[in-house]
């Protein structure tokens, strides 16, 4: 029995699955689509940008290194913290008082 046919329908299926895919995204696009998915992922990206501001300190801190831990500031929801600051729950015991930042 000869495939090429067979393989050939196939093909094109696929073809006009992903095409028709394509203009379903294009359409969601224009209609504003992004707005919504936006909206629907900045509390995950804004919690996963605190825990990494989080582990960045607590990593500052686990190496002692005072100029990372006392005098790096993050932006947050556009408010700047440092290490310090008790949003982050950072438990640390260096001593920041006489580190003199540059």
């Amino acid at each position: 029995m000869d495939k090429k046919g067979f393989e050939l329908a196939i093909s094109t299926i696929i073809i006009m699955v992903i095409s028709i895919a394509v203009l379903i995204g294009l359409v969601f696009m224009l209609k504003g689509g992004f707005e919504s998915f936006e909206s629907a992922t900045t509390p995950f990206l804004e919690t996963t940008h605190g825990l990494a501001i989080k582990e960045s300190c607590e990593l500052s801190c686990s190496v002692e290194d005072k100029l990372g831990y006392c005098c790096r500031e993050f932006d947050y929801n556009e408010v700047k913290i440092d290490c310090r600051d008790s949003l982050l729950e950072v438990d640390c015991n260096l001593d920041c008082t006489e580190f003199v930042c540059e």
